[in-house]
């Protein structure tokens, strides 16, 4: 029977070697990849509907956004980023612009602002290191994003994986939550189709 500690050990060594996957794979097909998710995305039924949505700024090797961002910001919604706050918590923070954004936890772009913003988000697109296809993800450890999931069962989750990021199984713990769809750059994966409408 695996233990929370196995289960944890199993994550932190799969952390390592899907890191050193990612990086054999940066290039101009990766960037191609990245946009053919974008323009998924943007063409998804339930982001055409929302107001709000919150995105995550991508490190590196993750699947960029900030083309999407300008996109959905062109669009006339409400874009919200995520900013760690003294506390360790996450919040969903009004994004200010490129040019307002400073270095924060991890590197990750954000604002000084951490008024969390007030009212229902209607879409969450989420980062992770892998995706099974039952939609739970492997993110990097620090349970973020579950937190906040707990916290806004409301918002749409929405992750964002290349194919080659799908994998048949994660370790799981009680406090993952699954998201309800994922975007690849060939297919969206609904997972829940209750809440995926």
């Amino acid at each position: 029977m695996e233990t929370p500690e196995t289960t944890n050990q199993q994550k932190v060594a799969l952390r390592v070697a899907l890191k050193a996957q990612r990086a054999t794979r940066r290039g101009a097909a990766h960037c191609d990849d990245d946009q053919r998710i974008a323009a998924r995305v943007c063409a998804e039924p339930v982001v055409e509907r929302a107001r709000t949505l919150f995105i995550y700024i991508a490190l590196p090797d993750e699947i960029e956004t900030r083309a999407l961002m300008d996109e959905i910001a062109r669009q006339q919604k409400i874009v919200l980023i995520p900013r760690i706050t003294p506390r360790k918590e996450m919040v969903a923070v009004s994004f200010p612009g490129w040019d307002a954004l400073i270095p924060g936890t991890l590197g990750i772009l954000t604002t000084l602002a951490t008024n969390p913003f007030a009212e229902p988000i209607d879409v969450a697109l989420v980062p992770g290191l892998a995706y099974t296809a039952t939609g739970y993800r492997l993110g990097y450890g620090a349970g973020y994003y579950d937190r906040w999931f707990a916290e806004h069962p409301m918002t749409l989750r929405l992750g964002l994986c290349l194919e080659a990021d799908l994998v048949d199984q994660l370790p799981i713990e009680a406090h993952d939550i699954a998201v309800d769809a994922i975007v690849t750059e060939a297919r969206t994966i609904v997972i829940d189709r209750s809440r995926y409408r």
